[in-house]
Order: structure tokens, then sequence, then C-alpha cells
């Protein structure tokens, strides 16, 4: 009897630790989510902004972004990247990983390259992260300019 409530008690403790862990995984998420966007919100919603000062809030931006990107490392390192397709989190690591600065491209470029490995990241998410990683870059000779008198434009 005594190993029967053992397992209850050693249940519902592990039933109760792993609730929080995943109230609090959903609460940090929000969180960097939320500072992605703290002052570039202000900056593009505001015009009275002197230069001055708008230099001001995309230095402390800055630093959320940092932050973001270190926390969002931290994240994945111990859960693996999340995203609708393997979990039921909002995943920030998208748009964080677009405000990757050049001292952190690197890291983050293995990290994702390793989650790709591990199938825990889905094919658009990659290609999108990587391209802003790499410069934005495009390869013009991919892209099906038409001419102005193609015969789509005659119509």
């Amino acid at each position: 009897m005594r190993i029967i409530y053992f397992l209850i008690i050693v249940t519902s403790y592990s039933y109760s630790q792993t609730k929080n862990k995943n109230k609090n995984l959903q609460s940090e998420l929000t969180s960097i989510l939320d500072l992605d966007q703290k002052y570039r919100k202000l900056i593009l919603n505001e015009n009275n902004f002197t230069k001055k000062e708008i230099d001001s809030l995309w230095d402390l931006q800055y630093k959320l972004d940092n932050q973001n990107i270190d926390k969002s490392i931290e994240i994945i390192k111990e859960n693996g990247y999340l995203n609708a397709f393997n979990s039921k989190y909002k995943s920030p690591f998208m748009t964080v990983f677009m405000h990757t600065h050049k001292d952190k491209i690197e890291e983050v470029k293995k990290l994702i390259i390793d989650e790709k490995n591990k199938d825990n990241i889905d094919e658009a998410s990659y290609g999108i992260i990587m391209w802003h990683l790499e410069g934005r870059k495009i390869n013009k000779s991919s892209i099906n300019f038409r001419k102005p008198n193609d015969t789509l434009n005659k119509q």
C-alpha cells in the first residue's frame, strides 16, 4: 500500500512540475515576443521624436534584442526549436532571429542548422532565418523578371 501512495505522490509531483514548466515556458516566449517589438512599435508609430531620441530608443531595443537572442538560444538548447508544427506554443524565434546582431550570427546559424538536422524546424522557418542571418541577399538569377512586352502584359 505504501508503494501505491508513493507512486501517486511522485506522479502528482511530476505532473505539477511539468505543468509549472509549461506555464513558465509560455510566459517566457510571450515576454520575448513582446520585448522584440517594444521600442520598434514606438519608433515606427511616433513621428515627433528627434533623431537623438530615436537613436536612444534603438540603443534600448538593441539591448533587448541581445537579451532575447540569448534567452531564445537557451530555450532551444533545452527544448528544441518550438513552432506551430511541433508544439502548442506561439514561438517568437523566427522573429527574434531576424534581429540577430553580427556578434551572434555564427552561434545562431550553428544552432539553427543543428535544429534543422534534428528535423525540429520546418523548411520555411529555416530558410527565412538563414536568409536574414546571411544578409538578406537576393539571387537575382533565380527571379523570373517579366519583360514589359511579354504575353501576360499584352492581355
